[in-house]
């Protein structure tokens, strides 16, 4: 079974420390952010 998990505000602070370690752990991550897409480049990686 592949895991994944939604996160919402995941661009920033304690939304980007869980996909990260979510990531690390082998979920497909997907973020979601309300304003800034700055930060959101930073925790992205395909």
């Amino acid at each position: 079974m592949n895991k994944v998990m939604i996160v919402t505000g995941g661009s920033r602070g304690i939304g980007a420390a869980t996909a990260r370690l979510a990531a690390v752990h082998g979920y497909a991550v997907c973020i979601s952010y309300l304003r800034n897409s700055r930060p959101r480049r930073r925790s992205c990686r395909t």
